[in-house]
């Protein structure tokens, strides 16, 4: 009997086709890319073996084999993963060694310029597309000088799961891999109950939609020339042009420590200040400073003197003509639908679960002296926009996506103007510091940098610091001008 891990996967899976939905098409162009640095605390020459976390990949494979498949469009032109036992699209899987101690990498607060070239084995954009193999995982163990920690880099391709999904799998990797290490064969590996079935998840989103006209009419941007060109790219061109724009936008990507007290303040004293009885979450209230800071920042701030002055004015003014001042500042976030419709709150799902909504702001309402009524009104819209993802806006979004190829694209071009645009993907309750592949938890983690312009992840502090981290892209000139808004300073510490 075969015992080799990667070979059984091989010997045992069989021909088959995933069909993907909207909620998949929504993400087809984009990976899950994160780094997890795991530090050797213990001395151990055997620590994080390469090996090991192989065996223990290909022994989890066997609950996700669809990750060996190949997207594609199928006779329908819908989106699909064909899985062919006969030419396997394995998941690569490399070790890359750094000339750099885990000591130094800790001292730079994990900052990814420490890494080695090629840390990162994908970008942020598949680049194969339908028909053309990409990998959709991709794997790098970076082992730092001395065998002194590790950094694991873990991208998966977003059509395939979304966050919830993608940290479901990498715990059961995780766990899978510490019962090995183990080696205690009475032990057995926690049972999860998890389901890859897009058919299973579509019997429980109803037929009737929300109507046009409520607060969903934001999500559904209409169309135009520019969404239709970019919805018609190869995945390669696309990639291309997503990349021209992040280095043409001169974005950055900066991280800052809120402690949850700072953030408790901020909710106690918008509740306090609101008009009208409300529930606020830190999501709201980090939400609400980020948006804030961020519109505060657009443009630079009038100088004092009188000569310099007109000057500003005089360039204000010609800019303005040639790009108008946006109105209106734009946040957006993904909201996942387990927690709100009965039936997939339980089922483990761990495809595509998770919608974007949006809400577009006055900027004048974010103007002037930053006080508890003015966060209350922003919290209190993101709630409202939070609270709106009910099961007829799913049943809308999941239809939109299927019957307007280009509505994947809308939020990116149109609504407020680049860079009035936030979106936040807030990942402080899936767990990323309780993944222990049987050395420890990981001492640090992160989104790769330089992702996506106008993009934010909110991630858990790691242990023991009380709070979250805030890992935001934005072009350098508006990260300097938020590192000068005095109540930004005084809620958000920078890291890197």
């Amino acid at each position: 009997m075969n015992t080799n891990p990667q070979e059984q996967f091989v010997e045992t899976l069989k021909s088959q086709i995933f069909e993907l939905n909207g909620f998949d098409k929504s993400a087809e162009s984009f990976y899950i890319p994160f780094f997890y640095y795991f530090e050797n605390v213990f001395d151990d020459a055997n620590f994080m073996s390469t090996g090991l976390l192989k065996d223990s990949l290909f022994q989890v494979l066997r609950e996700f084999p669809h990750l060996a498949g190949v997207l594609q469009n199928g006779e329908s032109g819908a989106l699909e993963i064909v899985v062919d036992s006969s030419t396997l699209n394995t998941p690569e899987f490399k070790e890359t060694h750094s000339n750099k101690h885990f000591d130094e990498v800790k001292l730079a607060d994990y900052s990814q310029y420490m890494l080695p070239k090629g840390a990162n084995t994908t970008d942020a954009y598949l680049r194969g597309g339908p028909g053309k193999v990409d990998k959709l995982v991709s794997i790098n163990v970076i082992r730092f000088k001395g065998n002194s920690g590790v950094a694991m880099f873990i991208s998966i391709a977003h059509v395939v799961m979304d966050a919830t999904g993608y940290n479901w799998f990498v715990i059961r990797w995780a766990e899978t891999c510490k019962h090995m290490f183990c080696g205690d064969s009475k032990a057995e590996i926690p049972q999860r109950t998890l389901c890859n079935s897009r058919r299973e998840l579509q019997k429980y989103i109803p037929a009737k939609n929300t109507p046009l006209g409520s607060i969903v009419d934001h999500s559904f941007i209409r169309g135009g020339a520019r969404s239709k060109l970019i919805s018609r790219l190869s995945h390669r061109s696309r990639a291309a042009l997503f990349n021209l724009i992040i280095r043409a936008s001169g974005t950055e990507n900066h991280c800052y420590f809120i402690t949850h007290q700072k953030l408790e303040e901020h909710r106690e004293a918008a509740v306090l200040a609101a008009t009208a009885k409300v529930k606020l979450s830190h999501n709201d209230i980090v939400m609400a400073l980020i948006g804030i800071a961020i519109s505060q920042s657009l443009e630079p701030k009038r100088p004092k003197n009188a000569l310099p002055k007109a000057i500003h004015l005089i360039e204000r003014k010609v800019v303005n003509l040639l790009f108008p001042r946006p109105k209106e500042f734009e946040l957006g976030m993904a909201v996942d639908i387990r927690p709100r419709i009965d039936g997939i709150r339980t089922m483990g799902y761990c495809g595509g679960g998770a919608v974007e909504q949006r809400t577009l702001i006055p900027r004048n309402r974010m103007e002037g002296t930053v006080t508890a009524s003015m966060v209350s009104r922003i919290a209190s819209n993101v709630r409202l926009m939070t609270n709106s993802v009910d099961e007829r806006y799913v049943a809308s979004f999941s239809r939109a996506i299927v019957a307007e190829p280009d509505a994947m694209f809308r939020p990116l071009i149109y609504g407020a103007p680049p860079p009035a645009k936030m979106i936040v993907s807030n990942h402080t309750r899936l767990g990323q510091y309780q993944i222990d592949f049987g050395w420890g938890v990981p001492r640090w983690v992160s989104p790769l940098d330089l992702t996506a312009p106008n993009l934010c992840f909110v991630l858990p502090a790691p242990p023991p610091r009380d709070g979250i981290m805030v890992h935001i892209a934005m072009p350098g000139k508006i990260h300097t001008r938020m590192q000068q808004q005095k109540f930004w300073t005084e809620a958000a510490r920078l890291i890197y």
